[in-house]
């Protein structure tokens, strides 16, 4: 599979644009668009959440980046300024596809007072 790459063409002109590859993201309950900056309505690009099978902490970048697959297996690598608003992230689209954060942690801890239980 080959890597495409976009660039923000308001790299270089506007101060709110730290890189080339960086854009602007806002999450709908339909879809992630992308822009190329804040005040931007101009959608670039979509990713429709009813599509998305996996959010998973990237591998090249855990602190920043994570991953987003669809179902017909394109990836996306998204990077955010700092690991909080990486995990604000991933967490708002785990919980846009029905999978909300904390789930697997409380089935873990349940299984756990269960278990303790028996």
């Amino acid at each position: 599979m080959s890597a495409v790459f976009r660039e923000n063409e308001a790299f270089g002109e506007d101060p709110d644009v730290p890189a080339v590859d960086a854009f602007y993201f806002r999450l709908s309950d339909k879809n992630l668009y992308y822009a190329q900056d804040a005040s931007s309505m101009v959608v670039l690009g979509a990713i429709a959440i009813t599509n998305v099978e996996s959010v998973q902490e990237s591998e090249l970048d855990t602190t920043r980046c994570f991953e987003i697959q669809n179902a017909e297996k394109d990836e996306w690598s998204l990077c955010a300024i700092t690991a909080e608003e990486k995990d604000e992230w991933m967490c708002a689209i785990n919980t846009a596809i029905g999978q909300p954060c904390g789930e697997e942690e409380e089935a873990d801890e349940e299984s756990m007072r269960h278990h303790k239980r028996s």
